[in-house]
């Protein structure tokens, strides 16, 4: 789609690809409800307009109508991520300046890279300093925590370095700079976590996992949770509990990613950002191993002697 880095990339309403390349400045984009499109920008504040066809251009090329967000309004700066919530309320992270919504700020000051805004009314939040969240986004008294590493206690999250944040089923998975995969239920947030502390399971190299240093998550479907890491991609398989990772050898070259989500597109095609551009991917090209990998011998030796048969007949040590 673009041969330079993209910072920011999604998906409209109308199944179009809406990306910003490196240089623009704009972490974020997003198209609510109403039709109208919301950039966060870094340095500056947010940018909003309509999409509308061009007079004189026979092609149907779409530019925007911008409008510009200033700080009078209540809007946040250096916005890395927007949702939009069942009150048509857009919810940002700003980096640097905590979880901004009309005005009202939660965990102000910190750094946020992304947002889960789930059902029931928690957002959760992928910081710098640890895993936000604010309990119900729609409560008069809604409360932040934050939960963060605890050296002595070694089920507490891997690193505060969080990422990104994904929802599976009762699963809740946080991706960290330098722990992995921190795997979560979600029925610890149900009671009261100041006095029974949320249990993290890590997803590390030791488990099987690329690397340590994930920067996004994407859900697949039900069961494939899709990892990014700094130089490749993992495939979490969750009903199996297998991990398959795709790296220098899957692209051809050595690849760098880009801390932007993955995109499923069209439902059969991954849009993965790296250094090099934006890579369209086939859903079919992520083939599995078959649980069964047959060993072809080529060649036996015994005490460091050659032994003289034709050991490519042989599939058995």
């Amino acid at each position: 789609l673009t041969q330079r880095e993209a910072r920011a990339m999604g998906v409209l309403r109308n199944g179009s690809v809406c990306y910003a390349e490196r240089g623009e400045g704009v972490y974020a984009i997003l198209e609510d409800r109403r039709g109208t499109i919301w950039m966060g920008r870094k340095p500056g504040s947010v940018v909003r307009g309509r999409i509308r066809k061009c007079d004189n251009d026979a092609q149907g090329l779409r530019r925007l109508s911008q409008v510009l967000i200033g700080e009078s309004e209540g809007y946040a700066e250096s916005v890395y991520e927007m949702v939009e919530d069942s009150l048509g309320r857009i919810w940002m992270a700003s980096f640097g300046g905590g979880i901004v919504c009309e005005g009202a700020v939660y965990g102000k000051g910190l750094q946020v890279r992304r947002l889960l805004l789930l059902a029931d009314g928690r957002l959760f939040a992928a910081t710098s300093s640890g895993l936000g969240m604010i309990d119900n986004i729609y409560s008069d008294s809604a409360v932040f925590r934050l939960y963060q590493r605890e050296p002595q206690r070694a089920n507490s999250l891997s690193s505060n370095a969080v990422m990104d944040i994904a929802q599976m089923g009762e699963k809740l998975y946080v991706a960290t700079a330098g722990g992995g995969v921190d795997i979560a239920d979600m029925a610890q947030w149900a009671g009261d976590s100041e006095t029974s502390p949320v249990v993290f399971r890590h997803l590390t190299r030791q488990e099987g996992l690329a690397s340590d240093a994930v920067y996004q998550l994407a859900v697949w479907n039900d069961s494939v949770l899709l990892i990014q890491e700094n130089n490749g991609i993992s495939l979490l398989h969750t009903d199996k509990g297998e991990v398959v990772n795709y790296g220098s050898s899957f692209f051809g070259m050595p690849m760098q990613m880009g801390e932007v989500r993955p995109v499923h597109w069209r439902g059969d095609t991954w849009l993965l950002s790296t250094s090099r551009g934006i890579l369209a991917i086939a859903d079919s090209a992520f083939r599995v191993l078959p649980d069964e990998t047959r060993i072809a011998i080529r060649s036996v030796k015994k005490n460091g002697e050659a032994v003289d048969y034709a050991a490519d007949r042989c599939d058995t040590i």
